[in-house]
């Protein structure tokens, strides 16, 4: 007999509690899994509001009483692609109740298709009395609110592939997080190699992709149920998730502004690795960003790659106090360009180095961790330690002097 706690029994508790309270409903034809679900998660704060059989009688069930959370069972008569259908009709009509689809065995497809209509999670039966209240936990975080937008976006250009900007992203990302003892989240645009993954040997059932795909409202709760954790203060959201190519048509401005727009909302620092992307992506990440950053190496491809989108970022409206151009791998001897050449090419914005320490990155590489693990008195460590203070520094003071560190 399942154990239901209906809304009368709230009477007398104190408002903090009541604004605290969730409601789900479970869709399944099979007892077993209904009673699993509510056994997982029923609690003070997660009440079990009631189920039906299948997806024709859920609006019903939803017009009738609000519910945060409804657990949709998968292993129905329904064929799929009906089901998905009539599943993305009724997170269109309540976009603020997340949906878990619950399926016995795992696949890509079925996941894919789940969020394109709408899915929050699709959880493994098999693994709902382990693994279900941790699930609905992260969903939950700030559930009855938006989310206020205080965090700040830093996004990294790339002037080649092989420049560094994936080194100097992660391991930004990674001091910012450790100098202003907030999370930061480290997010991969690159459509094509997502290579920030491997790099730090993280995997996630989703991604990117999936968040700005999603059909509902991308808010903070979207994606801190989507990013991968690295370490508890550094979060990463991948690109490609699961090895698959990215449909770069979901990637639009608008989508990727209201999905920074979130992740501002629930992380300190939100790092972009943005090394392949479109003029009009870069016109969305200006006006999101609060620094950019153009890495290249000291060659004549490089400097004129550089230049270009310095002067596209200044077209999109980003000021020039806002923009470092980074000279990676930078020698003090025998490169092609020098510093000074360098400079004079890019006009009169500050030219930074970053000094040529192959072998710090290539052991920090092959161990899959930042240089702050791997090669902590490296001179790059130290060198990209010293901007990400100098980024909390000039956030402070653009605070009007309060740092949020």
């Amino acid at each position: 007999m399942l154990n239901i706690l209906e809304r009368e029994e709230l009477q007398g508790r104190p408002p903090e509690q009541l604004g605290q309270v969730r409601e789900f409903l479970v869709v399944s034809p099979n007892s077993t899994t209904r009673e699993a679900v509510v056994s997982a998660i029923s609690s003070d704060t997660l009440l079990y509001a009631g189920s039906c059989r299948d997806l024709v009688s859920l609006p019903h069930q939803l017009g009738q009483r609000h519910a945060d959370f409804v657990f949709v069972d998968l292993d129905s008569n329904t064929p799929p692609a009906m089901f998905f259908n009539r599943l993305e009709t009724i997170t269109g009509q309540y976009v603020h109740t997340r949906v878990i689809v619950l399926v016995s065995e795992l696949d890509a497809t079925v996941v894919m298709q789940a969020m394109q209509a709408g899915a929050r999670h699709v959880q493994l039966k098999g693994a709902i009395p382990t693994e279900l209240a941790q699930v609905v936990g992260r969903l939950s975080i700030s559930a009855s609110r938006k989310g206020t937008a205080t965090g700040s976006v830093l996004s990294i250009f790339s002037a080649s592939g092989g420049c560094g900007s994936t080194t100097v992203a992660m391991n930004l990302a990674y001091e910012l997080q450790l100098i202003a003892k907030q999370t930061a989240l480290l997010v991969d645009l690159d459509y094509a190699y997502g290579a920030i993954a491997p790099y730090l040997g993280v995997s996630a059932r989703y991604g990117v992709a999936d968040v700005l795909g999603h059909p509902a409202d991308i808010d903070p709760q979207l994606v801190s149920s989507t990013v991968a954790r690295y370490e508890p203060g550094l979060h990463v959201l991948m690109s490609p998730a699961n090895g698959e190519v990215v449909d770069t048509s979901l990637i639009t401005p608008e989508r990727l502004e209201t999905a920074l727009l979130a992740c501002k909302a629930s992380y300190g620092y939100t790092v972009v690795d943005a090394p392949r992307v479109t003029s009009e992506i870069v016109g969305a990440l200006a006006r999101a960003s609060f620094m950019a950053f153009m890495v290249m190496q000291p060659s004549v491809k490089d400097i004129r790659v550089g230049k270009a989108r310095i002067a596209s970022l200044l077209d999109k409206g980003m000021p020039p106090e806002r923009i470092r151009p980074i000279l990676n791998r930078n020698r003090k001897r025998y490169q092609m360009i020098d510093l000074k050449e360098a400079q004079k090419a890019l006009g009169t914005i500050p030219l930074m180095t970053l000094s040529n320490d192959y072998g710090s990155v290539i052991k920090s590489i092959n161990h899959g961790k930042p240089l702050a693990n791997t090669a902590p008195r490296s001179s790059l460590r130290r060198e990209i330690a010293a901007l990400a203070h100098e980024v909390c520094e000039e956030r402070a003071k653009r605070n009007g002097g309060r740092s949020r560190q």
